[in-house]
C-alpha cells in the first residue's frame, strides 16, 4: 500500500483497525500526531498483532508503531539509505520484515 502524505497514516491504520483516532486543534496551535520522517511511502501491518505498523519515508527511513499509528519509533539499524521505498513481511517468518531503499 502507497501513501502520499504523512497525515493520512494514523487515518488510514485507524480505518483499517476499525478505531478511532482522537483530533486536537486549537486556535494558532499545531498538534502532531504523526512520524516525523518525510513522506510515507509504504505502510505495512503486522499480519499477526494488528496493532503494529512499519511505515517508510522518503529521507527519514522506516518507522514503527506497537499502537495502531497513535506513536511511532525509528527503527533504522542497519540502513545505509533513509529513502526507504518498499516493506514487506516474510510468509515464512512472521517477525522478520524487509525494508527496500532506494539507493542501496
Amino acid at each position: 500500500m502507497t501513501i502520499a502524505g504523512r497525515a493520512a497514516v494514523p487515518g488510514i491504520a485507524a480505518l483499517l483497525l476499525g478505531i478511532g483516532v482522537p483530533a486536537a486543534a486549537g486556535i494558532n496551535t499545531w498538534t502532531g500526531h504523526g512520524l516525523e520522517g518525510g513522506n510515507v511511502i509504504a505502510l505495512v501491518i503486522d499480519p499477526t498483532t494488528p496493532s503494529t505498523l512499519y511505515a517508510g519515508t522518503r529521507g527519514g527511513g522506516a518507522f514503527k508503531s506497537t499502537n495502531g499509528g497513535g506513536s511511532w519509533s525509528a527503527v533504522n539499524a542497519g540502513l545505509t539509505d533513509l529513502r526507504v521505498a518498499a516493506l514487506a513481511f516474510d510468509p515464512v517468518t512472521p517477525g522478520t520484515v524487509y525494508v527496500g531503499a532506494a539507493g542501496d
